[in-house]
């Protein structure tokens, strides 16, 4: 069973430790569409995310490190929020989310990260530590 189909698959309230076993495996494997999957799903409601993956047996922390693999950090999700809350209240200056924020396929290892806007082609590791800047 491919990880896609382990999320849209039933929930079932008792799972073996087989079971459990073969989900965090599925889990942890490279797969673009499970990448998308935890990309949307912590910009739209990390808790739910974790609730739903954990009634699967996928430990917080496994979520968390797959996420973090895919360039979400706690600033991104704090500031996803605080534009949440501006776009939902009647603030006078409201912050501006970037139309630009989604899941994209680095163009070097075609791994899915997210992705601040159009010129942001390149994942983190691509990028190397230098985020870009001239060699010395």
């Amino acid at each position: 069973m491919s990880s896609a189909q382990m999320i849209s698959s039933e929930e079932t309230n008792t799972l073996t430790k087989e079971e459990i076993k073969k989900n965090q495996e599925d889990f942890m494997r490279a797969d673009g569409k499970m990448d998308r999957y935890i990309i949307e799903g912590m910009l739209a409601d990390p808790d739910a995310l974790i609730a739903e993956l954990g009634r699967k047996g996928i430990k917080q922390a496994m979520v968390l490190q797959r996420a973090a693999d895919c360039g979400i950090s706690e600033s991104i999700l704090r500031q996803m929020k605080r534009v949440a809350a501006d776009l939902a209240g009647d603030k006078a200056t409201k912050s501006r989310l970037s139309t630009g924020v989604r899941a994209r396929q680095c163009l070097s290892c075609d791994r899915v990260f997210l992705s601040t806007g159009p010129g942001n082609r390149l994942c983190s590791r691509c990028r190397g530590g230098d985020a870009g800047l001239a060699q010395l």
